[in-house]
């Protein structure tokens, strides 16, 4: 029998006979909620609403998570099992096929009937560049509604500078699922996923803004920070807004919302809560933030490249080279005014590029 935690979705495989007759509780693993479970004989739904009421504990709930078996690549057209109309216009939309992509809901029909427009060649690029760990990062029978593509805004990137350059690091894949809202780090290019992994289940969700003039996308939250997306494709805009405040409008789970862990471990995909050095699931190492601030302070650069981000970290040398040039000219003659100067160039370099490493560092888990 499967249970699904009200709070954060985590779903449970639990032998129907050790379930009480009069139900049970359980402490859900992944965010410590509390899950009423009930026979099937009393109710149809395995989502329940925490109670207060003292009830029998349940058997240990194990998350559901054991490694999927390599599923055929079949085609989703409503539960028919034939061939989607689109492979005709895209023949290699075939490789990516699965259960798990609803086709009709993503894809965008042109005035002929047909799937053959300009959107629909970035949607199939968005699901070609995840197709790595779609299967992977889906929880069991959830399925994607929607895709779009985005760079997130972090203003403080700008204020720190470089702001130009860590774009290349904030392309997201945007996957709206049945249950959440996935949101996939990719290469600018899309070619391939990069470094982070967030989620946001709907329930956690106010309401969702799309820019009047400028191609954005927020996410207020009910818990946390709004998470905002700038230079979404404008098509995508009104289909993605109007799916998620249906989906947000829809039944919600009673009782208060818990402490949202909206970071995946890059390994295994489960929800983590933020400060781990460790994947509490598969024990997978992350990179450490603070170490990237180390390096970047001692040699401006060197944390991004510690990071991954290579592009970004080999030009912040090639600048730290530039000016070391600069300052050793100024030193060739010195003086207690150039000696003054040369410390706070250093001092104001290094720092910032040490904050905005440690910023991005940040962001979400990086396995080692």
């Amino acid at each position: 029998m499967k249970v699904i935690c009200p709070s954060c979705n985590a779903d449970y495989n639990i032998p129907e006979a050790q379930i009480p007759a009069n139900g049970a509780q359980a402490t859900c693993k992944r965010c410590k909620g509390k899950i009423v479970i009930m026979p099937p004989a009393t109710t149809h739904q395995t989502p329940i609403t925490p109670t207060s009421e003292p009830m029998p504990a349940a058997p240990p709930a194990e998350p559901s998570r054991e490694p999927k078996p390599p599923k055929p690549a079949t085609p989703r057209t409503g539960g028919s099992g034939t061939e989607h109309p689109a492979f005709a216009d895209y023949p290699k939309l075939r490789d990516v096929a699965s259960p798990r992509l609803d086709f009709d809901e993503i894809l965008t029909v042109n005035k002929k009937g047909g799937y053959k427009n300009g959107k629909n060649k970035i949607k199939i690029k968005i699901i070609k560049g995840v197709a790595p760990v779609l299967e992977s990062v889906l929880e069991n029978d959830e399925v994607v509604k929607k895709v779009a593509r985005g760079i997130a805004n972090y203003p403080l990137e700008v204020f720190l500078g470089n702001g130009a350059l860590t774009l290349l690091y904030n392309r997201y894949a945007i996957l709206f699922t049945d249950r959440r809202v996935l949101m996939i780090n990719t290469t600018y290019s899309m070619k391939r996923p990069s470094h982070y992994l967030l989620q946001l289940p709907y329930q956690y969700i106010e309401k969702v803004k799309r820019g009047f003039i400028f191609a954005h996308l927020t996410f207020i939250r009910k818990l946390g920070k709004k998470r905002i997306f700038n230079y979404v494709d404008r098509f995508s805009m009104k289909e993605i807004s109007e799916f998620v405040t249906a989906q947000i409008e829809g039944p919600k789970p009673a009782g208060k919302l818990k402490a949202l862990f909206d970071d995946l471990c890059p390994s295994c995909y489960v929800p983590l809560e933020k400060g781990l050095k460790t994947c509490t699931h598969c024990q997978t190492g992350f990179k450490v933030p603070r170490t990237a601030f180390l390096k970047s302070l001692l040699l401006p650069g060197w944390g991004d490249l510690y990071l991954g981000h290579r592009f970004l970290g080999t030009m912040e040398l090639l600048v730290s080279i530039g000016l070391w040039a600069f300052l050793i000219s100024l030193l060739l003659s010195p003086t207690t005014e150039t000696l003054i100067a040369v410390g706070i160039l250093i001092l104001v370099f290094n720092v910032m590029d040490s904050l905005l490493t440690l910023h991005m560092a940040r962001k979400g888990y990086m396995a080692k």
